[in-house]
């Protein structure tokens, strides 16, 4: 017998939107090799999710792969790449690492590291 996270995945999803905000997201991706410039091509989309963001605590920055200035941020189960980017109050971050609660194959919600 499975077990239907379905009704977790929306509670997240839920109170994520209760207590967060709307942020812009821009994901890019590498389009074809253009031979005359020798270069990959690249092409970006706009997506927006619920986030909600915090501060690291001191004793999570280690100045090594969290560090000073970093924010986490919760997120709602969306497709999130390291090296996206979002806007958060004029400021624009990079998405650092991608960790996804996920119980079985349905990702309930992701906890993003931010950084500027």
């Amino acid at each position: 017998m499975s077990f239907n996270y379905t009704p977790l995945q929306q509670t997240a999803s839920e109170l994520i939107q209760r207590y967060g905000f709307e942020a812009s997201f821009t994901s890019y991706t590498q389009s074809a090799y253009n031979p005359i410039s020798g270069t990959m091509g690249s092409e970006t989309s706009e997506y927006t999710a619920f986030i909600v963001t915090l501060m690291y605590t001191t004793r999570e920055i280690n100045n090594d792969t969290i560090l000073a200035g970093d924010i986490k941020a919760y997120a709602e189960a969306n497709g999130y790449n390291i090296n996206d980017t979002v806007e958060i109050g004029n400021q624009i971050y990079r998405i650092v690492s991608v960790n996804p609660l996920q119980p079985a194959e349905n990702p309930l919600y992701f906890e993003l590291q931010l950084r500027r």
